[in-house]
């Protein structure tokens, strides 16, 4: 009787009715399915269920959005579900978002969640979900959003995953996923955050990842990762908010190719077993806001280009065998709020003005070897806590007493008091210098520089000398031994393999004493020498590095002013007291050479020592070392 009803009718209004007919069918279904849900999760326990079962239309229930009379997104994140998913929900013809993050939903993950072929966002973090992923998301290949976070996932990572053309963000961590990162992954060049945090992932990362060359986010932190950093890292140069690989058992020395992640802000390396040294390029990195690498094996000293780092905010170094002396630079950073350098084996003076530091709240430079403060030295007022304890602070009478330091800096001083002033705190030989400094060397050809290490002991010394880049470095002796008062010269050559800037540190290690000195080294490898300045390059604010030459008895300071500038070069000693200008006004474009014979601003003559050349334009600051030998 319908039907022949139906063929009564003419052709537009049958239309009509069987367009009515078959769409409140499907908006029909569509509605025992989210009934399902709500049964199955404790509706009435919700925190927001308006209208949920409700004579309303289901485009009216609370997280749910309809179009063209089906269902295309159930969102109801933090609302309290619990129980299981039932199998029901994975027949949403049109479903393209499915969020029930942060609820109390358990049980393992349909397999039938395959059959959500149009499914673009898929968020379940944040539950109690167990079993394993397999076979589920492969064919899922409209899918950009994928988050399973905190949850209880075991079982491989499914190499399947790497199907998922269009997928921008994986987050799979805090679960339980074991073995290794399938390689399968790294195909996915259009995913900009991966999450792999806290899981059993071992085995190495793999070169492939230089891949995702779109990356924004990599997370890999908190497994059991093992081998190096490969240096296809380099290749991320999307990198811009985080680079974690934090608490994994990752070995070996930092690829200096991580420093083409010129705008990662967020670095975190530390609680691993990496040794070395850290590259030089580091300085090359100027949007690093935080630098975590502590709880490793790092030696030599801390680079001099981390002065670089501008917007820097966080550094903590602790916990590793860093030596020589913290990098002037580092008192200049305008950004700085957390510097840790705990239990390493730094030392020298701790500068007596630390206000250019206008940011900083925190300090800890206890148990290492500094040996030199002043007793008027001043903080900042954002300083709250300076964490001084167990270095070789005023053990001597010309370095100052602690009764003198002012009632207001005393108050934020920790360990004032809690000094080694023992007899074995002194160094059983010293260096000529702790940098030596090779400019515009031509590859393959050969530079050489020299340098004295002269004996402190009443009996002979044993040193060790060993360095890390074998392909650009040499020296003369691998071992010496230094009579009493004795002085001797060690050669290092230069012979760069390619057009670069490389860096090198060389250890000097008393195997008697167990102590250790070191030297940094720095080379520019180029395919000509430059005699004068090319004007063809765009000129820049420059400070030319300033060589030295222990047979001169001037030195050559160079810079480079790219247009008209108030400048002002002045020679600082390393407890920050200015003690000549060497230019200070308006200077015209050009390049510039001064001659500097040693004297002061009266021209009374400097004792031989170490100095602080710095170079002020602007918010433009450099920092160089000059060595004075005559």
């Amino acid at each position: 009787m319908f039907l022949k009803y139906i063929k009564s009718l003419s052709p537009v209004y049958r239309t009509i009715l069987l367009f009515f007919i078959v769409t409140s069918t499907i908006y029909s279904q569509d509605s025992l399915r989210l009934i399902s849900l709500y049964n199955s999760t404790d509706g009435q326990n919700w925190i927001n269920n308006t209208n949920w079962l409700s004579s309303l239309s289901i485009s009216e229930w609370h997280g749910v959005t309809v179009q063209d009379s089906s269902v295309i997104a159930i969102e109801l994140p933090r609302n309290h579900l619990s129980g299981k998913l039932p199998n029901d929900i994975c027949q949403f013809a049109k479903l393209e978002i499915l969020n029930l993050s942060d609820n109390n939903i358990s049980g393992e993950l349909p397999d039938s969640l395959k059959n959500l072929v149009r499914l673009k966002t898929f968020n379940l973090s944040h539950n109690n979900f167990n079993g394993d992923m397999n076979n589920i998301f492969g064919n899922l290949n409209k899918i950009i959003s994928l988050d399973v976070s905190y949850n209880n996932l075991t079982g491989n990572i499914p190499k399947d995953l790497g199907r998922l053309i269009q997928l921008k963000e994986l987050n799979l961590s805090n679960n339980n996923f074991r073995n290794k990162i399938p390689i399968e992954i790294f195909r996915l060049q259009n995913l900009i955050e991966l999450n792999l945090q806290n899981n059993s992932l071992t085995g190495s990362i793999p070169r492939q990842i230089g891949n995702c060359k779109n990356l924004q986010i990599l997370d890999l932190s908190r497994n059991m990762l093992t081998g190096n950093i490969p240096k296809e890292i380099g290749k991320l140069i999307k990198l811009t908010q985080r680079l974690a690989l934090d608490h994994n058992e990752l070995n070996g020395m930092i690829p200096k190719e991580i420093s083409l992640l010129s705008n990662l802000q967020h670095i975190w390396l530390n609680n691993n077993q990496f040794s070395g040294i850290l590259p030089f390029e580091i300085g090359k990195m100027k949007n690093l806001r935080s630098i975590f690498i502590y709880q490793n094996n790092f030696v030599g000293p801390i680079p001099l280009t981390v002065g670089n780092l501008r917007e820097l905010e966080i550094f903590y170094g602790q916990n590793n065998s860093f030596g020589s002396k913290v990098p002037q630079k580092f008192w200049f950073l305008p950004k700085l709020k957390m510097l840790r350098l705990e239990n390493n084996q730094l030392s020298g003076i701790i500068p007596s003005d630390l206000r250019i530091l206008k940011s900083i709240q925190s300090i800890n430079l206890s148990n290492n070897r500094f040996d030199t403060m002043s007793d008027s030295i001043v903080f900042p007022n954002s300083l709250l806590s300076f964490n001084i304890t167990g270095n070789n602070l005023f053990c001597k009478s010309n370095l100052g007493k602690t009764d003198s330091i002012s009632v207001v800096m005393a108050s934020k001083i920790i360990g004032l008091e809690q000094q080694y002033c023992d007899d074995n705190s002194w160094s059983s030989f010293s260096i000529g210098t702790n940098n030596i400094n090779f400019e515009y060397v031509i590859t393959d050809t050969t530079a050489e520089r020299q340098f004295w290490i002269t004996s402190n002991n009443s009996r002979t010394n044993i040193l060790l000398l060993h360095h890390f880049d074998n392909n650009n470095f040499y020296l003369s002796d691998t071992s010496v031994i230094i009579n009493q008062n004795d002085t001797i010269y060690i050669s290092v050559t230069y012979s760069p393999i390619d057009v670069d800037n490389h860096y090198d540190v060389l250890i000097l290690e008393d195997i008697i004493n167990k102590n250790s000195q070191f030297v940094s080294i720095i080379g520019e490898g180029v395919k000509s020498i430059i005699p004068e300045r090319d004007i063809s390059i765009p000129w820049k604010l420059k400070l030319h590095p300033i060589s030295i030459e222990a047979k001169s008895d001037t030195i050559n300071i160079m810079y480079d002013i790219p247009e008209k500038s108030n400048v002002n070069i002045t020679i600082f000693n390393l407890g920050g007291r200015p003690i000549k200008t060497v230019i200070d006004g308006i200077v015209d474009t050009g390049f510039y050479s001064y001659t500097w014979d040693g004297s002061d601003n009266t021209g009374n003559p400097l004792e031989r020592g170490e100095y602080l050349c710095v170079m002020q334009a602007g918010m433009f600051i450099q920092i160089q070392q000059i060595l004075l030998l005559f």
